[in-house]
C-alpha cells in the first residue's frame, strides 16, 4: 500500500502541479489581459487630457489674437480719427489762405479798374481842355 500511496502523491502532486501552472498561467493572461485594458484606458485618458489641455490652449491663444487684434483696431481707429481731425484743419487754414488771397486779389483788381477810370477820366478831361482852347 505504501508504494501506491507514494504513486499517488506523486500522481496527486502532477496533477496539483499542473492546476497549479494552469491557475498560474490563467492568472497571468488576466493580469496581462487586465493591464492592457489599464493602460488603454489610461492612454485614452492621457488623450482626451491633452486633447482639453491643447484645446484650452488654442482658445486661449484665440482670444489673446483677437484682442490684439481688437486693440491694434482701436488704435487703427483712433489714429485714422487723428489723422482726419488734422487734414480738417489743413484744409481749413488753406482755405481761409485762399480766401484771404481771393480778396487781395479782387482789391488788386479793383485799385487797378479805379487807376483805368482815372486815367480814362484825365485823358477826357486833357481833351476837353484841348477841345476849349482850339
Amino acid at each position: 500500500a505504501l508504494p501506491i500511496s507514494r504513486e499517488m502523491l506523486r500522481v496527486e502532486g502532477e496533477e496539483s502541479r499542473g492546476k497549479m501552472a494552469e491557475a498560474v498561467e490563467s492568472v497571468r493572461e488576466e493580469t496581462k489581459e487586465l493591464l492592457e485594458r489599464g493602460l488603454e484606458e489610461e492612454r485614452k485618458r492621457g488623450l482626451e487630457a491633452l486633447e482639453k489641455a491643447v484645446n484650452a490652449e488654442r482658445d486661449s491663444g484665440l482670444k489673446a489674437l483677437e484682442e490684439g487684434v481688437e486693440k491694434e483696431c482701436k488704435k487703427g481707429a483712433e489714429l485714422l480719427e487723428e489723422q482726419k481731425r488734422e487734414m480738417v484743419r489743413l484744409m481749413e487754414e488753406q482755405r481761409e489762405e485762399f480766401d484771404g488771397l481771393v480778396r487781395k486779389a479782387i482789391v488788386e483788381e479793383q485799385d487797378r479798374s479805379r487807376e483805368s477810370i482815372r486815367e480814362a477820366l484825365k485823358g477826357e478831361r486833357e481833351i476837353g481842355e484841348i477841345g476849349r482852347a482850339v
